[in-house]
């Protein structure tokens, strides 16, 4: 993928929403947004719902920053949601 490309996939996730991307699209977004943002895709968080969140209308965007605000102890984010310890 291009750097055009991906700049224009981040955008596009800002407002994704389930009246305008599939699911399997919106997965797409937010996985981009993601890889950009932290170096994962949506399989490396476990245990996230994120059909429901697609459900909620949510964009790609307005998930991860909900993921996120709701992890306190990034410490231990990435040690129980990346490797599993």
């Amino acid at each position: 993928m291009t750097p055009e490309e991906t700049k224009t996939l981040r955008k596009a996730a800002l407002y994704a929403t389930k009246e305008i991307f599939s699911f399997q699209e919106w997965l797409k977004l937010l996985d981009t947004y993601l890889q950009g943002w932290v170096g994962v895709t949506h399989s490396d968080l476990t245990d996230r719902l994120w059909r429901d969140v697609y459900e909620d209308e949510l964009s790609p965007v307005e998930a991860i920053e909900h993921f996120f605000d709701t992890t306190t102890d990034v410490e231990k984010f990435w040690r129980t949601e990346l490797y599993g310890m």
